[in-house]
């Protein structure tokens, strides 16, 4: 289920952040992300849900770990929108959103 789930999480960051411009129907991917949402919501079981919040955690832990030996930390690269969106995933509000 961890593998479905860091999938779910990869495809919405794809979705919501990755898309070019140029080869994205705007439609397409409100329409896309609004669909997850219900369908995580609906007709997800608990266990699901909770598999999908925990790879987002995962990802929000590693966005905003400290900095390494050398001084890397993606923090810098983390936007205020992507953090709200891992956030959003991590604390189960992106499947209420429809609600």
């Amino acid at each position: 289920m961890k593998n479905l789930a860091a999938e779910v999480v990869r495809y919405l960051w794809a979705l919501t952040f990755l898309a070019d411009d140029t080869f994205r129907d705007e439609d397409f991917v409100a329409d896309e992300i609004e669909r997850i949402s219900f369908e995580m919501s609906d007709a997800y079981l608990p266990e699901e849900q909770q598999a999908v919040m925990a790879e987002a955690r995962a990802w929000l832990a590693a966005a905003t770990a400290e900095p390494d030996a050398d001084g890397y930390t993606p923090r810098r690269l983390l936007t205020p929108e992507q953090r709200e969106f891992l956030e959003s995933l991590a604390t189960g509000a992106f499947m209420n959103a429809g609600e």
